[in-house]
């Protein structure tokens, strides 16, 4: 795909290509490379979509703009372009060539306010208590890979959702859980003076059986000389305090943490969350020098109870 992209932008300019068959132990691919991927689409569609009604030479113009080849609603995608997935993809572009300013605009069928859910409220009140314990947050990509998520964290899998066309090894799952992401941050920026204390509050999916969960969590890390439990339940005790709950700890085996310093943290009969100091296999994969205190907790299932 690089190649192509830089194939195709210096042909633009001017320049005269040459293929060249790179040959590896099982195949040889011709570069630059042909994927001849291809897409269907139909006019209903882009009526739908766009509002207006276009005939079939009015879309090969249109899509012809945008380098596209296109046959009887078969859409060939140029060779340089991997963001086209589906057929909403093609008939923006239509759109695009076509002209935003072209489209008559629909009359308003319906009146509603916006306003912040609730648990995006809660959410806000969690990360600004977080916030004011002297963390600093962090926003990291939704997707991860199996290594940092699970073997660098020395556990198995417990649920992840793979990418079925993966661009990069490092992207090749969406994250079930939070913790790996900010230990990763820490690993990155040993180069810091310590105390670091960071956070991170996002979206995690969790498989379980054939179905999929999404969940709100937030994950908190303290590393230095003298991180412990201890430190971790203090925040823990303090966000538990302000919202009114009563909680639990029970001891847990996680292969994250050292045995007898983690735990499940309990509230209403449910598991919400884990804390614990990490275990130095853990430190060791991801290159710290330190103690790790950590906290991670499902900020879904707190709010849940909240509203009971």
């Amino acid at each position: 795909m690089a190649a192509n992209i830089f194939a195709y932008a210096f042909a633009e300019r001017g320049f005269k290509l040459y293929s060249v068959d790179v040959k590896y132990s099982n195949k040889t691919i011709i570069t630059p490379y042909s994927f001849n991927e291809t897409i269907k689409i139909n006019s209903k569609q882009i009526k739908d979509l766009i509002g207006i009604d276009l005939s079939s030479n009015d879309v090969k113009k249109l899509l012809g703009k945008a380098r596209y080849d296109f046959s009887n609603f078969t859409v060939k995608i140029p060779d340089y372009r991997k963001d086209i997935m589906h057929p909403v993809d093609v008939i923006e572009d239509i759109a695009i060539m076509y002209g935003f300013d072209n489209i008559k605009e629909e009359p308003l069928k319906s009146y509603t306010i916006g306003e912040t859910s609730g648990l995006t409220e809660f959410i806000d009140k969690i990360r600004e208590v977080i916030t004011g314990l002297g963390y600093q947050e962090v926003m990291s990509p939704i997707l991860n890979n199996k290594e940092a998520s699970f073997a660098k964290m020395s556990i198995k899998d417990f649920g992840s959702v793979e990418l079925e066309d993966i661009m990069s090894q490092s992207f090749s799952i969406i994250r079930p859980w939070l913790l790996p992401v900010v230990v990763e941050v820490l690993s990155k920026n040993k180069h810091i003076d310590y105390p670091q204390k960071i956070f991170e509050e996002g979206l995690v999916t969790v498989k379980k059986g054939d179905e999929t969960f999404d969940y709100n969590k937030l994950a908190l890390v303290s590393a230095n000389n003298k991180a412990d439990f201890t430190e971790a339940k203090q925040v823990l005790e303090l966000i538990m305090k302000l919202l009114g709950l009563e909680y639990s700890l029970q001891e847990v085996e996680h292969g994250s943490f050292i045995p007898g310093r983690a735990g499940k943290v309990i509230t209403n009969g449910k598991e919400i969350g884990i804390i614990g100091e990490l275990h130095p296999s853990v430190l060791s994969n991801w290159q710290m020098e330190v103690p790790v205190a950590a906290l991670e907790l499902n900020l879904n299932e707190l709010y849940n109870i909240l509203e009971q």
